[in-house]
């Protein structure tokens, strides 16, 4: 009965980060609503929600999982310029080749549309920041960083890649093909976080698949002229995401 209370008690904290993000977008969305304000500055009503609910997760969340993984020995991590790159590149092909068949899938066989989480999000330079670089960042800290750091050493390690991935992908639910895409993605992003003890990586694989994404939405039919199109826009905005994180490589070491 204590064994079955404690862990519990584990899942119930792991869980934290999941709902606090949840109940804090929740929470921006209401305040714009109540005072119905549907733009500020160069902002619209979404983006405001965004931005200042991963202000308000990244400043309670961050030094918590500093402290949380404070003890482990980092002496030997060192970056390779090799790694990040193909973190990058590997997480963008993965969101072509799923997009893909998950769209040829749904569109085609099962004549449904795929609705994304972002679906109401005008496209601007201020969606890309919030999809591809802080979208990545928050939700990377939430549910691979402060869900691991929870559950680590209390369960095992598929358990606890398949409760983060699972809690990961019914958080983006929008339709069951995003769900099966997000799910097969955080056990990606959890595996990639726990084999090299930083949240680095696990945010280039997930910008990765975010920018790929993002302009696979531009190009919905899964034509081979797209794909093209998929690959040269990627491949396009690599540069310009690995210099950032070059850039600032220590926050999140």
């Amino acid at each position: 009965m204590k064994k079955f209370s404690n862990s519990f008690k584990n899942i119930l904290g792991a869980l934290e980060a999941p709902i606090t993000f949840s109940l804090v977008l929740a929470f921006f969305e209401g305040i714009m609503e109540i005072f119905e304000v549907n733009s500020f500055l160069f902002l619209d009503r979404t983006e405001i929600v965004f931005i200042s609910s991963y202000l308000l997760l990244f400043i309670y969340f961050f030094p918590k999982y500093k402290k949380l993984s404070n003890k482990e020995n980092k002496s030997n991590m060192r970056l390779e310029l090799s790694k990040i790159v193909k973190c990058f590149i590997i997480g963008g092909l993965f969101s072509i080749v799923f997009n893909i068949c998950i769209q040829y899938f749904f569109n085609i066989i099962l004549k449904q549309d795929i609705v994304t989480t972002t679906a109401g999000m005008r496209f601007s330079i201020i969606y890309l920041l919030i999809v591809c670089i802080l979208g990545p960042c928050i939700e990377e800290l939430c549910y691979r960083g402060m869900m691991f750091r929870t559950l680590d050493k209390k369960f095992s390690l598929k358990s606890i890649v398949l409760f983060s991935s699972l809690i990961f992908a019914l958080s983006h639910y929008s339709s069951f093909g995003n769900v099966l895409y997000t799910f097969i993605l955080g056990i990606f992003m959890m595996l990639l976080y726990v084999k090299n003890k930083s949240l680095l990586y696990s945010i280039l694989f997930h910008m990765g698949a975010n920018v790929t994404s993002t302009f696979m939405g531009l190009f919905p039919s899964p034509s081979i002229s797209n794909m093209i199109i998929y690959l040269f826009i990627f491949f396009l905005s690599t540069c310009i995401c690995i210099f950032m994180l070059i850039k600032n490589k220590k926050v999140f070491l």
